[in-house]
């Protein structure tokens, strides 16, 4: 959530800098100070990955730009799948390509386990007494919580025996009718993809509501998220260069604000189930959660897992939940815009397999293998979060004959993955049938998309994504068909922030019940 906005504080911190009187006595004064901390860190760093010489306080931030990945790509074709930067006051090891992330992730699964100690986390952490389990520090109490959400979140989450097709097909049916409305002009998808996507991790959570809009809560979680989202695009400079804090007060503050409506709203709801929880109907992830934490083992209480403790998960779900599967949707439409002929083909199957009499469903994705193939090239192409949440060493590790030492901070760059040339081929070129084998999901090529995550910190609501993508889309293209509007032109190039989005563009949409 917080570690996307890291690459977007070069600009604020530099023009904050330049406007203070003070600036150059303060810049000189730091200077003195980093390189001071620097000397007493090299004895612990001294086998740590090459890379490339940074600047004294910032480090290499002036150098990353407005698209790091751009920047980190070029690193490694200089330094290879393994190297260090440093980010702002921390030492960063960068992890590129599938092999190696892996290796790392999977192969050395608890040491790479950890999260960075980011101050705005430790503050959240004051406020409250808890924090999520995103940013917790890995070991035996996170390993439980982990286990209790994942349980609560599958039981709920079976599409057997749970609502979660229903809410989703329902805000499918309000995106399609908003876009119907459009009477095949030009328009901008981007507000109503975002609040159909957020109304469905809000009903989730917290119960189904037929007319979710006049929800006061639900207005406020989503303006909460808006205003979110800008801030990280922004920037939070005190995460890696903690001693900012008492140049940028006004944006801590208003960081603070932003997380206190957040609680206010999870308190809301979480009152609100409690007075009327009934074990007999678990309604939402919310309900499940209390019920799990109502089944906590001494074991996990000697732990220090508490009911609390384990409803914090759903500030993550809140944080991730929305963002994530509105931008993929907004990329999917600019693909079926720029692609015809996939477009083409995804349609001629959905008519093939369901037709037009029925809604789909989520077990109709075995019988669609390119409509899964069209989802996975998305996901691929995209890369919709591509430097993930940043990790931390748990202990010292060697990988690759560097020995990276206990809390390093450790960046995982996903783009490399989805963009390697020695294993996609042509890794810019939109093509679903790299994922076909006999006219099936080449399971092999489909694992190699990692863009949940690998290792113990994958994305627990990975599940639910996928769910969520497949019947969007799936419903989606099943009613709609998409086109380019006059005099637009169409482009790949993203905006980097909280999550990698396209830029702004208009797409005519046609019905294709006529």
């Amino acid at each position: 959530m917080f570690a996307s906005g890291f690459w977007q504080n070069v600009p604020t911190f530099r023009e904050n800098m330049v406007d203070s009187v003070t600036g150059f006595l303060l810049i000189f004064l730091l200077t003195i100070i980093s390189v001071y901390l620097l000397r007493q860190r090299r004895s612990n760093y001294k086998k740590l990955p090459p890379g490339p010489w940074g600047c004294p306080v910032v480090g290499h931030l002036p150098f990353l730009g407005k698209n790091p990945v751009e920047k980190l790509s070029q690193y490694r074709k200089e330094y290879g799948d393994i190297f260090s930067i440093q980010m702002g006051s921390y030492p960063a090891v960068v992890l590129n390509g599938t092999g190696v992330i892996r290796k790392a992730l999977s192969g050395h699964m608890e040491a790479f386990a950890g999260r960075p100690k980011l101050y705005t986390i430790n503050l959240i952490g004051k406020m409250v007494g808890e924090t999520g389990l995103t940013f917790s520090e890995y070991g035996p109490h996170w390993k439980a919580h982990r286990r209790i959400s994942n349980n609560a979140l599958r039981m709920f989450a079976s599409y057997r025996t749970n609502p979660v097709e229903e809410i989703i097909l329902g805000e499918s049916q309000r995106l399609i009718e908003h876009f119907s409305n459009q009477s095949e002009r030009p328009f901008d998808p981007r507000n109503e993809t975002a609040l159909v996507a957020g109304s469905v991790i809000y009903q989730i959570l917290f119960g189904r509501q037929d007319n979710i809009r006049e929800d006061e809560t639900y207005c406020k979680m989503v303006k909460n998220i808006k205003d979110f989202i800008d801030f990280a695009n922004a920037g939070n400079p005190v995460d890696i260069m903690p001693w900012t804090r008492f140049l940028f007060r006004g944006r801590l503050r208003r960081f603070l604000e932003i997380i206190r409506t957040s609680l206010e709203v999870q308190s809301t709801q979480q009152k609100r189930h409690a007075e009327t929880f009934d074990p007999a109907h678990i309604r939402d992830v919310t309900d499940a959660l209390f019920q799990a934490s109502k089944e906590i083992t001494p074991e996990e209480k000697g732990l220090g897992l508490t009911s609390e403790k384990v409803n914090t998960v759903i500030g993550d779900f809140l944080g991730a939940g929305s963002d994530t599967v509105g931008t993929t949707l907004l990329w999917s439409f600019l693909h079926m815009v720029t692609s015809p002929h996939v477009q083409a083909r995804v349609h001629s199957e959905i008519d093939h397999h369901i037709g037009r009499s029925r809604w789909p469903t989520y077990e109709d994705r075995k019988s669609l293998p390119f409509v899964e193939a069209t989802i996975l090239e998305i996901l691929r192409f995209g890369t919709i979060a591509p430097l993930a949440i940043p990790h931390a060493t748990t202990c010292d590790v060697q990988l690759n004959g560097y020995s990276i030492p206990k809390d390093t901070f450790v960046l995982v760059n996903l783009a490399s993955t989805c963009n390697d040339p020695d294993v996609w081929g042509d890794p810019k070129s939109f093509r679903p049938d790299r994922f076909l084998s006999n006219g099936s999901i080449d399971s092999s090529k489909a694992e190699m998309v990692i863009s949940f995550g690998v290792g113990r910190r994958r994305c627990l609501g990975e599940f639910i994504a996928k769910v969520e993508l497949f019947m969007f889309f799936c419903s989606v293209m099943q009613n709609c068909s998409f086109h380019g509007a006059p005099g637009e032109v169409y482009t790949y190039e993203a905006s980097f922030g909280l999550t990698m989005k396209p830029k702004p563009f208009k797409l005519i949409v046609k019905s294709r019940s006529n």
